[in-house]
């Protein structure tokens, strides 16, 4: 966990969503309740995605453990899961 893997791999959908929505809420508060011009709401929109990125996939984006605490927690739902 840390600098050494975080920006290992294709981000999970998990993260794009998750960095998506507040981009895209980013987007619509300056464009229409701030009245910023549409090119720089798109781009603090944008901006503001990809520091969601940066900062979910340093804290956290390991789906193999998230799986394998679930196995070791509830072995018959994750029989479920699959």
């Amino acid at each position: 966990m840390g600098y050494d893997r975080a920006m290992t791999g294709m981000p999970t959908r998990r993260a794009l969503l998750g960095a998506a929505l507040p981009g895209l809420f980013t987007f619509i508060v300056f464009w229409l309740s701030l009245g910023v011009a549409l090119p720089a709401a798109f781009a603090l929109g944008v901006l503001w995605a990809a520091g969601s990125l940066l900062v979910t996939r340093l804290i956290y984006d390991d789906a193999e453990a998230e799986q394998a605490a679930w196995v070791a927690e509830a072995p018959d739902l994750a029989e479920l899961k699959r």
